[in-house]
């Protein structure tokens, strides 16, 4: 939930919540500029966090501070 809102990349809803889910439809519906800029968020927020570069870097960083407590 915070992850998607607080990186502006969607709306968030509750599973199972159809009313929420609607809602968000609705809004995004009558919006489109907003509907391409959470898309273009969101790109960033996978190209920040989510690749393999970074991830691997995530990895080399624990493991460096693992290695440094011993």
């Amino acid at each position: 939930e915070t992850i998607i809102e607080n990186n502006g990349c969607g709306l968030f809803t509750h599973a199972e919540n159809l009313q929420e889910f609607t809602d968000a439809i609705q809004i995004l519906s009558g919006d489109p500029d907003k509907c391409k800029e959470m898309g273009e968020n969101a790109r960033q927020f996978i190209l920040d966090n989510l690749t393999k570069a970074v991830g691997t870097k995530k990895y080399v960083e624990i493991i460096s501070q693992m290695a440094e407590l011993t």
